[in-house]
């Protein structure tokens, strides 16, 4: 994080966002998932949310492809989000 000369927190610093990055495939699917990532090593924390912003899964990622049973999703259109250190992967998922 980043601070004024008053020390009051104004952002955070060396914070990278890239998006569309992450590869989701199948997409659309309605079981399993399998997505990958080109950072390497990556541990971090995967997210995946409606389009409203509700959070409807978090798991751990580690490694650069994991896979995810998405089954218990309702149909629709969801946003996927890799938060690993100080970097953040975007991509689109469809649960059919």
């Amino acid at each position: 994080k980043t601070t004024n000369a008053g020390g009051t927190t104004t952002g955070i610093a060396n914070f990278s966002h890239s998006t569309n990055t992450l590869k989701i495939h199948p997409n659309p699917s309605n079981e399993f998932v399998t997505i990958e990532t080109d950072l390497n090593p990556a541990q971090g924390l995967l997210t995946i949310s409606s389009l409203n912003g509700q959070e409807v899964m978090t798991r751990p990622f580690a490694g650069t492809s994991e896979t995810f049973d998405i089954s218990a999703l309702p149909t629709g259109v969801y946003v996927v989000k890799l938060t690993v250190d100080r970097s953040e992967e975007e991509g689109k998922l469809i649960k059919k």
